[in-house]
């Protein structure tokens, strides 16, 4: 353990990362490992366990576990359509063709998308940052493509790239999952998370960060505070309590899920 300690610091002491946390742990409990590494900002302050980060794509995680406590309550099915809560979703439109200085194909898809489809990122909504198809089509509507920062429907309201459960591609449809849920609960999905009544597993919020981090350039990827919750990506916590939500997964506790339902997703 001492060499892979060693590297981790040396790479930070050497600025080719900045502050990192190392946790790991098994299914019993047995093994715990749990160590922080680097700077958390410029003023000389330190990672530590508790440091917050931006949780990224790990928020697709959580919202994934809040959507299958939904459909094990009763509230919505797999396979049902999603525009029971979702109407956004009823008319979507396929982006057949879209090519620079040609008018775009649109196509209207056979099949209802359904959550099962958004959580398994078979829906054919992809990112609009990360496909140039969807750069035509934003181009020709005289906007930009978008990530957080702007209101979250403006965000993922956007053509499917194929028919749904057809194909696969990483993008938005857990942001949609995440309107979803909230929506059948009546309630955000921050407020959600903080109602877990284990206590020793908080999940991340989704507001503004409180302790203040490394600054990696002068303009930020996400604005401060974002405009909406991004069921993507969204989350600002600690690893420490991220782990908390694998341990409970790996371990099939019951805690957030019941063991049927975490074979089913894994």
């Amino acid at each position: 353990m001492a060499s892979l300690e060693d590297k981790f610091q040396n790479a930070c002491d050497t600025g080719d990362i900045p502050g990192v946390i190392i946790i790991a742990s098994d299914a019993k409990g047995t093994f715990k490992y749990q160590k922080a590494f680097g700077p958390k900002n410029a003023a000389g302050g330190k990672v530590d366990l508790n440091t917050t980060f931006i949780m990224a794509s790990c928020t697709k995680l959580m919202t994934s576990i809040a959507a299958m406590q939904c459909v094990e309550r009763g509230l919505i099915s797999l396979d049902e359509d999603i525009s029971r809560v979702l109407p956004e979703l009823k008319d979507g439109q396929i982006l057949k063709e879209a090519e620079p200085g040609k008018e775009i194909v649109y196509q209207k898809p056979e099949t209802a998308s359904t959550l099962r489809h958004l959580l398994t990122h078979t829906s054919g909504m992809g990112y609009d940052i990360m496909d140039p198809r969807y750069h035509v089509w934003r181009a020709s509507r005289s906007e930009t493509p978008g990530i957080m920062g702007i209101p979250l429907l403006a965000c993922i309201s956007i053509p499917l790239l194929f028919e749904p459960g057809t194909s696969w591609v990483y993008g938005g449809s857990m942001d949609w999952a995440g309107v979803a849920i909230a929506r059948l609960n009546n309630t955000t999905i921050e407020a959600l998370w903080k109602g877990i009544p284990d206590q020793d597993m908080p999940f991340p919020t989704m507001s503004a960060p409180t302790s203040e981090g490394v600054e990696f350039t002068d303009e930020l990827i996400y604005d401060d505070p974002t405009a909406d919750e991004y069921g993507g990506s969204g989350a600002i916590g600690s690893p420490i309590n991220f782990t908390k939500i694998l341990d409970s997964l790996l371990a099939s506790d019951g805690k957030l899920l019941r063991r049927e339902t975490v074979d089913q997703m894994f």
